[in-house]
């Protein structure tokens, strides 16, 4: 790969990190501001307005490769275009509204599901406009991309949270009480779209390389994806075992690997049932706004759990001065970092370092 020199060696790391082989370390995603650019340059082109930022695939790869040419990418880490339609894209795929912000595309101002008596007939419409952009975006990424980065994704959702774009994030939290077989008989219906958008993707990507990756950076030659359901920061255990677990099983029966993004306290509640799902790889904690970063001593406690049953713990944005400490007191085994430093030498001293003090 163009941009990570020692590539092949990166892919069997992953590939030994998904199956729970020993590793020398720990997975360690380091980047910086490159030093020396790599030609050819490319110059950043502003987009004209916010619909050209998200729906010009050239103008995409032009600033993604702008970016690649300035990026250090140092250990484990290696350059991605993400093709980022907005979270939960899902719900505008099967007809919700849309509009693009700045830094993200927002969904359900006018909620498809307006009652339970007359709920939509949800499909994966190929005439759709979102699904037509995400999935041309995706194969053009991807034709193009000779062997200079991998293809992720779009970020299609968790089920409840789609369903809270098609019904209203407060209403639906009533309908968990008052009409809960609604509610799952809907679940069932974006589980199966969820699986049917995903395969149609990872076909699309895997006609032109040999992987795919996800929003979240992790390389991998088999199927997997990040799972997630930011709506049960909001609902209890027992809901969360009622209304997220069935979906969950069925994405994990069907994958080769997962990882559930699990977003801030709100979610910790949540954690048993979470490690009790035999099929589940492992849990990335996101700290969340406001809350003590990754890789800070008040997590620890956290880490030690997840990695006590056997789960694979992904950490993102930790700072660079956290990782010593992080590392004397947790298990390396299946630990993945991601972290962004000042500088390449800098990086190189971290990655260097992390090496002597991973522990098994």
């Amino acid at each position: 790969m163009r941009y990570q020199r020692n590539w092949e060696e990166v892919k069997e790391r992953y590939s030994a990190w998904w199956d729970g082989s020993p590793l020398d370390g720990c997975l360690a995603y380091i980047t910086a501001p490159k030093e020396k650019l790599i030609l050819p340059e490319t110059s950043y082109i502003e987009p004209e307005n916010l619909e050209v930022k998200w729906t010009n695939q050239e103008l995409r790869l032009n600033n993604s490769l702008y970016g690649f040419s300035r990026t250090y990418f140092g250990g484990d880490s290696f350059p991605y275009i993400w093709v980022n339609m907005g979270p939960g894209v899902l719900a505008a795929f099967v007809g919700s509204d849309h509009h693009f912000g700045k830094d993200t595309v927002w969904f359900g101002d006018k909620k498809l599901i307006e009652n339970w008596e007359n709920v939509p007939a949800f499909a994966l419409n190929p005439e759709n406009t979102m699904w037509k952009l995400t999935s041309q975006m995706t194969e053009y990424f991807a034709a193009v991309a000779d062997d200079r980065y991998s293809v992720s994704l779009t970020d299609i959702g968790g089920t409840l949270d789609i369903i809270a774009s098609l019904r209203g994030t407060e209403t639906l939290l009533i309908d968990l009480l008052d009409y809960p077989d609604e509610v799952r008989k809907t679940a069932d219906a974006i589980d199966t779209l969820w699986l049917e958008c995903y395969c149609q993707l990872d076909s699309i990507i895997r006609k032109y390389m040999d992987s795919t990756t996800a929003w979240m950076p992790l390389w991998c030659p088999k199927r997997w994806y990040p799972l997630q359901c930011d709506f049960s920061a909001m609902i209890s255990p027992s809901a969360f075992d009622e209304f997220v677990i069935p979906s969950l099983e069925k994405s994990i029966s069907a994958l080769d690997y997962s990882i559930y993004h699990l977003d801030g306290p709100g979610q910790l509640p949540h954690v048993d049932s979470l490690l009790a799902l035999d099929g589940l790889t492992g849990i990335q904690w996101v700290p969340g706004d406001g809350n003590e970063q990754n890789g800070s001593e008040k997590w620890f406690e956290l880490y030690r759990k997840i990695q006590a049953k056997g789960k694979n713990l992904v950490l993102t944005g930790v700072k660079p001065e956290y990782i010593e400490r992080l590392l004397r007191n947790i298990s390396s085994k299946g630990l993945y970092l991601m972290a962004e430093c000042d500088s390449e030498s800098e990086a190189d001293d971290l990655l260097a370092n992390i090496k002597k003090w991973c522990r098994p």
